[in-house]
């Protein structure tokens, strides 16, 4: 075990850090494009056919990987950065709510791969 001292963390101020977490807010939607244009990319990459559910393959766990990957950094830069300045409500608020998107955009997802569609 050593016995230095850690560095200290890095703080942010309030304002600075309230905008910096609501920018990260502001560009989710980017995100979201950029992650379904991935996602129906690496589909086609793929070679998965729209509509086909018979069964849940590495591939689609692959495609869900990835769009969620790019969907969650918002929610994560937000979260890091109402962290550092041990943010408020105000600066906490839009890392949470980013959390819960991502959390709805998986179980959407999720239950668009399991589910089957109704039959005609």
């Amino acid at each position: 075990m050593s016995t230095m001292p850690s560095p200290p963390r890095h703080r942010q101020s309030a304002p600075g850090a309230r905008r910096r977490a609501w920018l990260w807010f502001a560009s989710a939607p980017v995100f979201f494009v950029v992650a379904f244009a991935a996602g129906e990319g690496l589909s086609a990459l793929l070679g998965l056919v729209e509509g086909d559910v018979s069964r849940f393959t590495w591939r689609e766990l692959l495609v869900l990987v990835v769009a969620l990957s790019i969907v969650a950094v918002p929610a994560v830069g937000a979260r890091v950065v109402a962290r550092r300045a041990d943010g408020d409500v105000l600066t906490r608020l839009p890392g949470w709510t980013l959390v819960a998107l991502v959390l709805f955009f998986l179980v959407a997802n999720v239950v668009g791969f399991l589910v089957p569609p109704a039959p005609d």
